[in-house]
């Protein structure tokens, strides 16, 4: 029963931080485009308009990156930026990436919360510390909401369960 009710305060602890940083930029309304942020934001936005016809899955750009047919569907994965062009049904577009930018936040507090967690045999504190560390690092906020780096903001989110996944794996030799 401890456990239940360590983990549940410390995801509302984690969901409360994510809310106060991301209703700000929110707030604002605007965005400072920078780095990846057209590339990207013109995936979203074929997705966007794909879904809008009925066209669940995105193969070409038949209407963003000046109706050339270009292919970054083929060889970038976008499982992970379909909630973004989902969030643009009941949102603004830099509200859609805000939100999408605080969910991947949260999500990273919970999997380094959980996988420092397991690796550190139930340590509470010594998780909740680490979460906090990891995903409040100056350089994965530079990552996501500064510089719009998606693709390495996203991956940034699941490396402490690969790190787990290495440490779990017992190879005999």
């Amino acid at each position: 029963m401890k456990n239940i009710k360590t983990n549940s305060i410390v995801l509302l602890i984690f969901l409360v931080i994510t809310v106060c940083m991301i209703y700000p930029l929110v707030a604002t309304g605007r965005i400072a485009a920078q780095v990846d942020w057209l590339f990207h934001a013109a995936r979203v936005e074929q997705i966007y308009r794909n879904l809008s016809e009925g066209s669940l899955f995105t193969y070409i750009a038949t209407s963003t990156f000046q109706s050339t047919g270009v292919g970054s569907f083929l060889f970038y994965p976008v499982i992970f930026i379909y909630p973004w062009a989902w969030l643009r049904f009941i949102t603004t577009p830099i509200a859609a990436y805000y939100i999408w930018v605080g969910a991947f936040m949260f999500m990273t507090f919970v999997i380094s919360y959980f996988s420092m967690l397991s690796f550190s045999k139930g340590k509470y504190l010594r998780s909740f510390i680490f979460a906090l560390l990891y995903t409040l690092a100056p350089y994965r906020l530079y990552l996501g909401p500064a510089s719009f780096v998606v693709g390495e903001y996203i991956a940034s989110t699941f490396i402490p369960l690969a790190f787990l996944g290495f440490d779990k794996v017992h190879i005999i030799v």
